[in-house]
C-alpha cells in the first residue's frame, strides 16, 4: 500500500456499494482490497485514492525493452 502524502495523518475513501448503493466510508489504506458492504454484504473493491504514477519515473528506450522482455524461470546465481 502506498503511504499517505507528507503531512497527511489519515485519509478516507467514500464510495457507493455496487449492489445496493449504500454509502461506504473506509480508511484509504484499504485501497484495492475487496470488502463486504456493511448493508448487503456483497463484495466491493475499495477504489484507489491516487491514480497518478510517481513523477520521477522516466525510462530510456533500452530500459523499456529490458523490462518488457520475457523472463525465464531461472533462479538467480547463488553466492557463497
Amino acid at each position: 500500500m502506498d503511504a499517505f502524502p507528507p503531512g497527511v495523518l489519515s485519509l478516507e475513501v467514500r464510495f457507493l456499494c455496487s449492489s445496493c448503493r449504500c454509502k461506504i466510508q473506509i480508511d484509504a489504506r484499504w485501497e484495492g482490497r475487496v470488502i463486504a458492504c456493511p448493508k448487503c454484504e456483497k463484495p466491493n473493491e475499495v477504489p484507489r485514492w491516487s491514480r497518478r504514477a510517481p513523477a520521477s519515473v522516466s525510462l530510456s528506450a533500452a530500459e523499456v525493452d529490458y523490462l518488457s522482455a520475457p523472463r525465464t524461470e531461472e533462479s538467480p546465481p547463488r553466492t557463497a
